[in-house]
């Protein structure tokens, strides 16, 4: 539902009872800031690139909301501007399209508008709904619909970070929410005490994360056609809706003598029937985390927990590898199956088969034998069936006469499927789980001492290209939309949203037969163990404004060695968060982060940090072609970053 639809409706509801008193609530905030790191992507002061980025750019929100107290309806949008100064294609990217060329696809591309524009951050509409149509209930009863944040727990199993960057098996988290995603929410309360010392709530939530079923241009794409079976039935079809169902319960007592307690057991339901394992639409999934939550605070003394378990699977569809490419072959471009490889009758690889769908009958039957050869693992490296029968002469261009069409002549020449042409299907059952905890006690008036714990299981990338990766039980723990950076201890570098480092999974093979085109790098709350303290200074100035000083260490652990010969230990790192707020409108603040890596990153030096897709990425622009720059690899040099801005409300 867009921003206009909530808009008018909510206008349809307030001109619909003409005695209705509206009040009118606006806001604005502005938050200049700027941003310096250091070795924060591979830990490395040697490498030519020189890994520092720096930066200035600013967030503005435009706040509205709108309350009709007497028919119990609500409604609340933000439109939000921001950008990094001087880089205009910050500011809005277009998603990335396919380019095809002579009716291979040669590669994507993506656009940006070089103009300030504004989106909508924020927009819903929220209702009373048994008020709102004249009943008396039992209880309250609320039914909000639009653009809104929700999360359970501490927002681990689920958070409000809508939806870019797929993870190691194809789910999403995002460091910055610049989008809350559509959905809706009834909740209410089932009972509130009078005396305001015990209540129950319940929240039944739902979103759509993406929609491949809005138009026929989604629903006829023929996106499926290297899938087992479906050479010939590629069209996405209708149904392709990736959405999440949560419910939750929060129970709130506040004891007489021993403090006041939150208790909130969830569950979440995430179906996405259309992940990125290799190829777009390669797997499908379901996913299912429950969990329970818990905070709780007497005097000075606070409390609070976490915990989820993940169960459901991902099914990774059995796929054809090959595709229709353009390649260079020695000066002469040429379509060609990628992998099906020609053998003349020595057993000499001459090159990728090419590609003739539309030449003589014996290059058409040719042609139908390589794209409907028998779909199974078994075939891999096997010479594809029936085209020993044909017994014409061809021709292509030998890698080894530059720029001269070679003719076959020594008998029919073999073609023959690459070793990982096919990838048979199979499972990932998830088995992961997770724990946070920390507490804090404050000292004196200004001084609180905070602590901290945490476990997220781990488990190699269960997509890498080995049979032991099939069908197993994966182990670590899968987070959506997490954007999870502690509560009474605070990351500010490696689980902070906006400063997290990648840390390697499966490391890529050099192996020119090898898939490399998964991901390899980690970044969200999953194969972690960690510690740390915290201390909070805050108070008053003389002149009234008031000040806040955190300091924080953090120790962090892999839960499962990945690689299986690397250490555990992750790093240490200290951090600092400062604030000084001027006025109640007005607040300057300043975050700064050092990471030490650990005998993790010391173990893995100097290896590749890139797939061959990411390195075929970077090299997009290089218009003196390929130099042969080896690809970038980790270091264990210490990294630090530095944020500081204002942040303006009024």
């Amino acid at each position: 539902m867009s921003f206009l639809n909530i808009f008018l409706l909510t206008s349809l509801l307030i001109s619909f009872f003409s005695d209705a008193k509206v009040e009118y609530t606006f806001g604005v905030k502005f938050k200049p800031e700027s941003f310096y790191g250091h070795n924060i992507s591979f830990l490395n002061e040697d490498i030519s690139a020189k890994d520092k980025i720096f930066y200035w750019r600013h967030t503005l929100d435009l706040k509205v909301g709108a309350n009709d107290d007497t028919h119990h309806v609500r409604s609340y949008f933000v439109i939000r501007n921001k950008a990094v100064w001087g880089n205009p294609a910050s500011v809005a990217l277009t998603n990335d399209t396919d380019v095809k060329f002579l009716g291979a696809v040669v590669g994507q591309h993506r656009h940006y508008i070089p103009r300030q524009i504004m989106w909508i951050r924020e927009g819903w509409i929220d209702m009373q709904l048994p008020k709102l149509l004249g009943f008396t209930p039992l209880a309250n009863m609320h039914f909000k619909l639009g653009a809104f944040p929700f999360a359970v727990g501490r927002g681990i199993a689920l958070g409000d970070a809508y939806a870019v960057g797929p993870e190691q098996i194809g789910f999403y988290s995002d460091n910055l929410v610049d989008q809350f995603a559509f959905g809706f929410d009834f909740y209410g309360n089932v009972f509130s005490c009078d005396d305001e010392k015990s209540s129950l709530r319940y929240d039944l939530y739902g979103a759509i994360l993406q929609n491949k079923s809005s138009g026929l241009g989604d629903v006829a794409a023929r996106v499926y056609g290297q899938e087992y079976g479906r050479k010939f039935d590629a069209e996405r079809k209708f149904g392709q809706i990736n959405f999440i169902v949560a419910f939750r319960c929060l129970w709130n007592h506040k004891f007489v003598d021993y403090g006041d307690i939150i208790l909130e057991p969830y569950i979440v339901y995430n179906r996405d029937p259309e992940q990125y394992v290799e190829f777009l639409g390669d797997a499908r999934s379901r996913l299912a985390t429950w969990g329970v939550a818990l905070e709780y605070e007497f005097s000075c003394f606070e409390f609070g927990f976490d915990t989820a378990f993940n169960f459901g699977n991902q099914f990774v569809k059995g796929w054809d590898r090959n595709q229709v490419i353009l390649q260079n072959n020695n000066q002469i471009i040429m379509l060609a199956n990628d992998r099906v490889q020609v053998l003349d009758a020595n057993n000499k690889i001459l090159g990728n088969a090419p590609y003739i769908p539309n030449g003589s009958d014996e290059d058409k039957k040719r042609e139908k034998l390589i794209q409907t050869a028998f779909q199974t693992a078994s075939q891999n490296g096997a010479t594809i069936s029936g085209l020993e029968n044909i017994t014409t002469k061809w021709g292509m261009y030998d890698p080894e006469v530059l720029g001269t069409l070679h003719a076959i002549n020594s008998g029919t020449p073999n073609n023959n499927n690459l070793t990982n042409r096919f990838r048979d299907p199979y499972f990932n059952f998830f088995k992961g789980w997770m724990f946070v905890a920390d507490a804090s006690v404050s000292l004196c008036a200004g001084i609180k001492l905070g602590a901290t714990v945490g476990v997220s299981s781990g488990d190699d990338n269960p997509n890498s290209d080995t049979e032991a990766a099939k069908n197993h039980h994966y182990r670590g723990f899968i987070p959506i939309q997490e954007i999870y950076a502690g509560k009474r201890v605070r990351s500010a570098f490696l689980i902070n949203g906006n400063g997290r480092v990648s840390r390697p999974l499966t490391l890529p093979s050099q192996d020119v037969d090898a898939d490399t085109e998964v991901s390899l790098e980690v970044s969200g709350f999953t194969n972690l163990v960690f510690g740390g303290f915290s201390a909070l200074f805050d108070g008053t100035r003389s002149s009234g404004a008031v000040y806040s000083v955190q300091p924080n260490v953090l120790v962090y652990f892999q839960e499962t060695a990945v690689p299986a010969t690397a250490h555990k230990y992750i790093g240490t790192e200290l951090n600092l968060f400062a604030d000084y707020l001027v006025t109640k409108q007005m607040k300057f603040f300043a975050i700064g982060a050092i990471f030490f890596p650990g005998t993790l990153f010391k173990d893995l030096s100097g290896k590749p940090a890139l797939t061959e897709k990411e390195e075929e990425t970077l090299e997009r622009e290089d218009v003196v072609g390929f130099t042969g720059q080896p690809i970038p690899g980790l270091g264990h040099d210490k990294a630090f970053t530095i944020n500081i801005g204002i942040e303006y409300n009024f």
